[in-house]
């Protein structure tokens, strides 16, 4: 594997674009969970590489060597990965060309080199159009984006699974270093960029020739063989035991999971890897020695595996159990630290009854889901799905088969790099090879564009296994369970259905032989789901292969039973309902009420002594003079969390109140002006000011009740 550093340079401001943007910027800047901008994507990369290699086979076709040209064709392929094309009978997978296609390159997001303010990267442009006629700006046409400032120096790795020097080498070398514009607006001179790999002298040009000299002889490889080893049985037995294994991905770029196939707009993840995504990377990993140990593993009635959830930081050490959870729990809209919640701001009501009538009037609630972190000293806190860090991106795909003009553009929303914990029962010979494959190489892709990262397996300890929890007779639904397209009983309600199905998996269903005991209650949403094929099955829907729609219950939902269930191990391994080949079924013990709510630790910024004072004193003042007169908690705190991310967002927000309702306004006319001033001239402390302040306002609120 080569590994290549290399250096973009911007010669130009560039615009990157997320595709969407607000009241007063057009076009934003994407950024990361910490607010540093991304100039560019390892997708757009990707595709300006491939884009340039396609049009050097198009050159030598035109120059009358169509042989380079296809052997050229072959290689694009072969290092930046095969595509699914159409067929006569509807679809060709990808890989059904005999031939393996393998994608040899790994490319991350390229970033600015730490220590670089977030402020100091992006600057607003304003743009508009110029009538030719009259020689003057036309009628609304003013574009405001905001753009990577000129001269910006960004950093990223290549990495190669081939020999330096190779054809496969040289052609990533030159496709890299042949760029010459990032992001949007590159036909208008925005974006033009230089990149460099280092201790790479040669220029495209000499690149580009060693790379044809290479293709006279150069032919597709042959696929991998596959190789047996008598250590590992080539079949399970049925009988075989299972056993346990923790899995965490700590992913190196973000990630995109998509729960429902989208036609049109952002391509948006859901904040989980779906147990169906994890039981096909854990079977290719195996697949890639041991094809046959692969089918009897997927075939085996135990094989069961659970949806991978974020659980911290790609860096954290000692991370918590995740468990994904919802309906029941509550949060107050107000509640912004962990540190200041209260019994009624985060409940459970199927652990304890609660009478939310009784609920403060300053504390509004609201359903959240998201998922459950148990840590080892048993506490448990909550990490909301709207708080789990992700960003938006557009991307334009030049030459698309798929449509008719040859041009695509979509957005895509994806979920920030984090920890990602998740389980899987294995028979016990498929578990020790896949630890072994994965000491060996623990590099992995999932998701849509395939992101990379590093998974790790190994052993579970009895407390944080899925069947082990304080309140052992609660089950949370963690992936779909598969409902009949019609209900037993017409009009039958989701919690009514979620009982039914218990009750038959307990009498003549998979549960038949586990004395399960009776259920008391249950939590359900039903809802609808989708899925991909891109082996040819299923139903072809325009440019993807999706599988029939099917009813289902959501994840989080929650059954109570009136005692533990005897066999709990086993009820949990096989799983609700039926569909385990696609993810569903699976289960776990709840791990207990959320105390707290939990989010990732930023920077933190310090405050000096006589900055503090300074401000505090003149956030009293302002307090003193509109008391009584001030926006409410929740639109102060609006600002100071846009604060956090991106100063840019919190003064455009705040610009934007003066065009949203009268009454929203006439609530900040009084203060907007010193507000302003408060984040011009004291950016480190503006953020402890509004929470200052809103907590004050918080004080005026509940004195009458005092």
């Amino acid at each position: 594997m080569l590994t290549l550093p290399f250096t973009l340079t911007l010669h130009s401001d560039g615009v990157p674009g997320t595709g969407r943007g607000g009241d007063i910027v057009n076009s934003r800047v994407p950024r990361d969970a910490r607010g540093v901008p991304l100039p560019t994507t390892a997708e757009q990369l990707v595709g300006l590489m491939r884009d340039r290699l396609r049009f050097h086979r198009r050159r030598l076709e035109q120059q009358g060597e169509p042989g380079k040209a296809e052997r050229l064709a072959d290689l694009i392929d072969v290092v930046l990965g095969g595509r699914g094309r159409p067929a006569a009978d509807g679809y060709e997978p990808q890989g059904s060309s005999g031939r393996e296609r393998i994608c040899r390159v790994l490319i991350g997001d390229v970033l600015p080199p730490p220590g670089r303010r977030p402020s100091d990267l992006v600057r607003i442009v304003s743009r508009t159009a110029v009538d030719e006629r009259t020689g003057s700006a036309k009628h609304q046409s003013l574009r405001v984006e905001e753009m990577i400032c000129v001269g910006t120096r960004l950093q990223g790795t290549l990495l190669i699974d081939a020999d330096e020097g190779s054809a496969e080498d040289l052609a990533c070398r030159f496709a890299l270093t042949g760029i010459r514009a990032v992001g949007g607006n590159r036909t208008r001179g925005s974006g033009r960029c230089t990149i460099t790999i280092d201790g790479e002298t040669r220029p495209p040009g000499a690149l580009l020739k060693a790379l044809c000299e290479k293709l006279a002889d150069w032919s597709p490889p042959e696929p991998p063989a596959v190789v047996s080893s008598s250590a590992a049985p080539l079949s399970v037995p049925a009988d075989e035991a299972c056993v346990l294994l923790r899995l965490v991905f700590r992913a190196e770029a973000p990630i995109c999971c998509p729960e429902i196939p989208v036609g049109t707009g952002p391509v948006r993840s859901g904040f989980e890897i779906p147990a169906s995504a994890v039981q096909g990377m854990l079977l290719t990993r195996l697949s890639r020695s041991h094809p046959e140990l692969a089918d009897a593993v997927f075939q085996h009635p135990r094989f069961r595996a659970w949806p991978m959830l974020p659980c911290g930081a790609t860096d954290a050490s000692d991370l918590p159990v995740p468990t994904r959870v919802s309906l029941s729990h509550r949060v107050a809209k107000l509640a912004v630290d962990g540190s200041r919640l209260s019994a009624e701001e985060v409940a459970d009501e199927a652990i304890e009854p609660y009478d939310w009538k009784k609920t403060p009037d300053t504390n509004p609630l609201k359903a959240t889901g998201g998922v459950l972190l148990r840590r080892r000293d048993g506490t448990v806190a909550l990490w909301k799905a709207s708080s789990i860090p992700r960003f938006l991106s557009a991307h334009g795909v030049l030459f698309d088969e798929y449509t008719e003009t040859g041009r695509n553009l979509f957005q895509m929303e994806r979920i920030a790099p984090l920890a990602w914990m998740g389980f899987a029962c294995l028979p016990q010979s498929a578990a020790e090879l896949l630890a072994e494959r994965l000491e060996q190489d623990p590099h992995v892709l999932i998701g849509r564009g395939k992101t990379r990262g590093e998974l790790a397996v190994d052993g579970v300890e009895d407390d944080r296994a899925p069947w082990a929890g304080v309140h052992d007779n609660l089950l949370i639904l963690q992936s779909p369970v598969l409902l009949s397209d019609t209900p037993e009983e017409h009009g039958a309600t989701a919690q009514q259905e979620l009982r039914q199905l218990v009750q038959r998996e307990s009498t003549r269903g998979n549960w038949a032989d586990l004395a399960v005991p009776p259920v008391e209650k249950t939590w359900a949403v039903v809802g609808i789901r989708f899925g991909w094929n891109r082996h040819g099955h299923g139903v072809m829907t325009g440019r993807a292969q999706r599988l029939k729609a099917c009813r289902v219950l959501l994840p989080g939902s929650v059954i109570r039973f009136a005692d533990r269930p005897p066999r709990l191990r086993d009820m949990l391994q096989i799983g609700l309902g039926g569909g385990r080949e696609r993810g569903y079924g699976a289960l776990r013990v709840h791990p207990g009420r959320a105390t707290e709510l939990y989010a990732v630790q930023r920077t933190s910024r310090h405050l000096e002594s006589t900055g503090r004072a300074a401000v505090t004193r003149l956030v009293l003042d302002l307090w003193r003079r509109h008391r009584g007169r001030l926006p409410s908690p929740s639109q102060i705190y609006a600002v100071q969390n846009r604060l956090e991310i991106s100063p840019a967002d919190a003064r455009e927000y705040l610009a934007s109140q003066k065009v949203r309702t009268p009454r929203i306004w006439s609530a900040w006319e009084p203060i907007h002006g010193e507000v302003e001033r408060l984040l011009e001239d004291h950016p480190d402390q503006a953020a402890d000011a509004l929470r200052l302040l809103a907590d004050l306002c918080i004080a005026d609120q509940k004195e009458p009740s005092a």
